[in-house]
């Protein structure tokens, strides 16, 4: 599978904070293991108008959480502001 990563820095108080978004280009398969070694936390992200992205979150965090047992995550629903959307 392949991804893509685009490095953004943050510039804060307490000096830049560089922020790797790494992203699937198959949308719902699996997350390689070598995307996880490298992180300090993670957003799991979902498209709440397709339920398959929903439904493959469970699995996406236990290969997290098989790679990185105490990273934080964070769980985001995207497209909520669609305003006529289907669950398919």
């Amino acid at each position: 599978m392949a991804f893509e990563s685009f490095p953004v820095v943050f510039f804060t108080t307490l000096g830049p904070v560089k922020f790797d978004i790494v992203t699937s280009i198959k949308s719902f398969g699996g997350i390689s293991d070598i995307v996880f070694k490298e992180g300090n936390c993670a957003i799991l992200m979902f498209d709440v108008s397709s339920m398959i992205t929903y439904k493959n979150i469970s699995r996406w965090y236990k290969d997290l959480r098989r790679i990185r047992e105490d990273i934080p995550v964070v769980l985001v629903g995207n497209k909520v502001s669609l305003r006529n959307f289907r669950i398919e």
